[in-house]
């Protein structure tokens, strides 16, 4: 009888490297999934709502009643506009940035400082080590780590100002987030934020990649993100050819 052939381990980590294949398939089409999804709602739903608003503005520009009529049509105009805001804001956050041909820390910083428009926030951003090629599916958790965390920031922290950090280390890849907000109390499963999933959508990516990432912070005292990605998992798979369908 013939052997069995076994999976190629990854030296490192005397894991199956096959492993990987899933975790990266399901990221991607999670990715795929949200963008879709943000592409439907900016076409349908968002759209025809941008119409209704344009034509409240319209009206309440017309209209000569009394005075509380007229307060009642603006107050109406000022919520349809702020969902309006509310709306592209959260299509942005559910869209995957997407990256242009340049290099990753280029790109990193200019999804920070997108995510930061219009809140006031100064950023300071380093990198630090010998730059090397990543896996494409950790780029992409990469960015997407930047851009939820840093608007977190903006919309939670009431902070004046985020420290990005990119670091190329012998045995992984740091990325760091930290702003002077006011903090607050974690929870470790990272569930009882009112709503706010960011942090725990963050969490599951970087499991499903096989990194990890920690969250620090306290009332007062700002908070501190960080993501640490194994160099076997950050740049696993460049030759491998991909799995079959």
């Amino acid at each position: 009888m013939g052997k069995t052939k076994q999976p190629t381990k990854d030296e490192s980590s005397g894991r199956p490297r096959t492993k990987a294949r899933p975790m990266q398939a399901r990221f991607a089409a999670i990715l795929e999934e949200r963008t879709r999804l943000a592409r439907e709602i900016h076409d349908t739903l968002l759209q025809g709502f941008t119409g209704v608003g344009l034509q409240l503005v319209a009206a309440a520009s017309r209209v000569t009643g009394p005075p509380d009529a007229v307060a009642a049509l603006r107050h109406v105009v000022e919520l349809a506009q702020q969902t309006l805001v509310d709306a592209r804001r959260a299509i942005w956050d559910l869209r995957a940035p997407e990256r242009a041909n340049g290099d990753l820390s280029a790109w990193l910083r200019a999804t920070a400082e997108v995510a930061m428009v219009g809140s006031g926030l100064s950023l300071e951003y380093e990198v630090t080590g010998h730059p090397r090629a990543l896996h494409p599916g950790i780029d992409a958790v990469l960015g997407r780590v930047v851009q939820e965390a840093v608007a977190n920031v903006a919309k939670h922290a009431a902070a004046r100002t985020i420290r990005l950090s990119l670091s190329y280390r012998a045995r992984d890849v740091r990325l760091t987030v930290v702003d002077d907000g006011r903090g607050f109390v974690v929870d470790p499963e990272f569930r009882s934020y009112g709503g706010h999933w960011g942090l725990l959508g963050m969490k599951e990516r970087a499991i499903q990649m096989g990194a990890n990432l920690t969250v620090t912070s306290a009332p007062g005292q700002g908070t501190e993100l960080v993501l640490v990605v194994p160099r076997r998992v950050a740049s696993r798979a460049r030759s491998e050819r991909p799995a079959r369908a």
